[in-house]
């Protein structure tokens, strides 16, 4: 059975996100994408506009030294939205951190618009990205 057609643009854009192809990342993210992170930590807040989003991709690499990974559990789409279970890890300061979490993103004509992060351990991701 063939994925959704959503679920290959997450898919090619989260691959350009873990090889650091800032590049291509620009190709699956909409010029006025927005991205809603939880929590009490220097990434949280809204990241509004294509530029804004790629500076907190990037921050959120160079806070773990380029060890930060997503490792996709499952996703799924309709045409709209794409929702990913994932987990996150990284190593920062010698330290090994690792939580749950599932990402929603709304898409439009092959784009990722807007995402609203969420995770199961925010004090993991609050110590992380302090």
């Amino acid at each position: 059975m063939a994925e959704h057609p959503n679920v290959e643009v997450w898919r090619k854009g989260h691959a350009a996100l873990s090889s650091r192809d800032w590049d291509s990342i620009r190709r699956y993210l909409a010029e006025d994408v927005t991205y809603h992170v939880p929590g009490n930590h220097s990434l949280s807040g809204d990241h509004v506009g294509l530029q804004a989003v790629l500076e907190f991709l990037a921050q959120g690499v160079a806070k773990t030294g380029g060890t930060l990974k997503v490792e996709p559990h499952e996703v799924m789409a309709t045409d709209d939205h794409v929702v990913a279970l994932v987990k996150f890890s990284a190593t920062r300061d010698g330290r090994q951190f690792s939580y749950n979490g599932v990402n929603v993103y709304h898409v439009k004509d092959g784009k990722l618009t807007e995402a609203w992060l969420f995770n199961f351990e925010p004090q993991v991701s609050a110590d992380l990205f302090a």
